[in-house]
């Protein structure tokens, strides 16, 4: 009866702390020959636990229709020798995965360089998130780069990551110029991105030129990101302007995260008229961005622009610094979050 189990769920139960434990769930995934999903996030089975899951991985015999679509390996401290470890499961019985969440594991060049290894053959890959891992510049534009790779069938030029929806490397340690074109470079050839988000990475070139034209042609190919997280790239009023291009043609967009990009008050005049055509947005994440209080006006315009909208993120600003304070903001206050001093 275990024999024809297809999903097991073993999230968030400290495997890691007991070593018999991590032997016992290896020992049961090698057991599974059915199994297509397996989820063992926040366990913290570390490189050890990462070593002995791909052994039963590889041990594993699969029935048809058996193969793994789904691992989910976040919050467990795996390191860069887990994840050096899990590489030749990836490059062999894992390679119809669909899923892979990879986020907390801090993974490093080491580990971003092994996984960058493998997306030649991850091409079925529909999500992927190594969310808060401080991959590297070698690493993690080895990664970018490995998924904007391109090649031709007869005389038609593709890309392998067409399937691709839902791609996190935000809070990564992605910095400086090249990171960027590298960005930049990977977001061109996943053209049917549902969510983005690359926030908390300080990307290089101020305005993020090429990731803003990337974003753009994409979004002229086929607009259906539905929530974007451009969080602390270094935007700046530069970046505003050009954001403008794209964000006229994502009109799906539910959520948008804008924050920590320094845009002034400036950046958000120019973001104004076309954030009020975003009919669907129901987030906007403006916080830590320099706003004074003579932009209150147009925030108030903003919120009351979009029906849907039921959160508007608006702390570490100076709005309240102004002679009326926060007053001509009081009848949007529901839908703001506030710094908790105001």
């Amino acid at each position: 009866e275990w024999g024809q189990l297809r999903r097991l769920d073993m999230a968030s139960n400290r495997l890691g702390s007991v070593a018999s434990a991590v032997e016992s769930l290896a020992d049961l995934v090698g057991r599974l020959p059915a199994l297509t999903e397996l989820n063992v996030t926040a366990n913290f089975i570390r490189a050890a636990g990462a070593t002995a899951l791909t052994t039963a991985l590889l041990s594993r015999t699969q029935q048809d229709g058996g193969s793994l679509k789904t691992l989910l390996l976040g919050r467990n401290s795996i390191g860069c020798a887990g994840l050096v470890a899990l590489k030749s499961a990836l490059l062999g019985p894992l390679t119809s995965l669909e899923r892979l969440n990879l986020e907390e594991n801090d993974i490093r060049d080491t580990g971003a360089t092994a996984l960058a290894d493998c997306l030649g053959v991850l091409t079925n890959l529909h999500e992927l998130s190594l969310r808060k891992n401080p991959l590297g510049a070698v690493g993690g534009i080895a990664i970018l780069d490995g998924l904007s790779h391109r090649f031709t069938t007869g005389t038609t030029e593709t890309t392998r990551f067409r399937k691709m929806h839902t791609f996190d490397v935000s809070q990564c340690n992605l910095q400086g110029a090249a990171a960027e074109k590298a960005v930049a470079g990977a977001m061109r050839t996943l053209p049917n991105l549902i969510q983005l988000s690359i926030q908390g990475n300080l990307l290089g070139n101020e305005g993020c030129p090429h990731l803003c034209n990337a974003l753009y042609a994409n979004a002229t190919a086929n607009a259906c990101l539905t929530r974007l997280s451009l969080g602390g790239i270094n935007l700046g009023r530069v970046g505003a302007e050009l954001l403008t291009f794209p964000l006229a043609l994502l009109t799906s967009l539910s959520h948008l995260g804008l924050g920590r990009n320094s845009l002034g008050d400036t950046g958000l005049l120019t973001l104004l008229p076309v954030l009020t055509t975003l009919g669907h947005l129901r987030t906007l994440a403006l916080q830590h961005n320099d706003f004074g209080p003579t932009c209150s006006p147009a925030i108030v315009h903003l919120i009351m622009s979009l029906p849907s909208l039921h959160d508007v993120v608006l702390y570490g600003n100076n709005l309240h610094l102004g002679p009326q304070g926060i007053r001509p903001l009081q009848r949007c206050r529901h839908i703001i979050t506030w710094d908790t001093d105001i």
